[in-house]
């Protein structure tokens, strides 16, 4: 069995169930638990995707900047992330204003309205 969900115009998950060959085969009924999962994972994929800058950002998010960009979304506030990352506050604003730039937005409400969906 096979669906199929689609992350944006771009970008489509495909996700595939196979039983033995001892199995019965899959029947009409079998086919609304797994819609029910798959919307589950469509939220998933949706947030790696994301979370590597993709979908939406102008260019792929490093390393740091997606780890700056987790604790962001955590809530926690710039000279945290600057300790817990072993970097200097103003390194870490730099990731911050990068991220900003990428995604296209100017503070962290813009950022998480698009993390819950709310695409400009």
């Amino acid at each position: 069995m096979s669906m199929r969900c689609a992350l944006n115009e771009d970008v489509r998950v495909h996700i595939f169930i196979f039983r033995s060959t001892e199995a019965p085969r899959f029947v009409s009924t079998d086919k609304e638990p797994f819609g029910l999962a798959l919307r589950g994972l469509r939220w998933f994929y949706r947030q790696q995707v994301l979370s590597h800058g993709l979908l939406i950002a102008t260019a792929p998010l490093t390393a740091t900047e997606r780890k700056v960009l987790l604790e962001l979304l955590d809530g926690k506030h710039e000279k945290i992330i600057a300790s817990l990352l072993g970097q200097s506050p103003n390194t870490t604003h730099i990731h911050i204003k990068s991220i900003y730039a990428k995604f296209g937005v100017h503070n962290r409400a813009e950022l998480t309205s698009l993390w819950l969906g709310h695409f400009p």
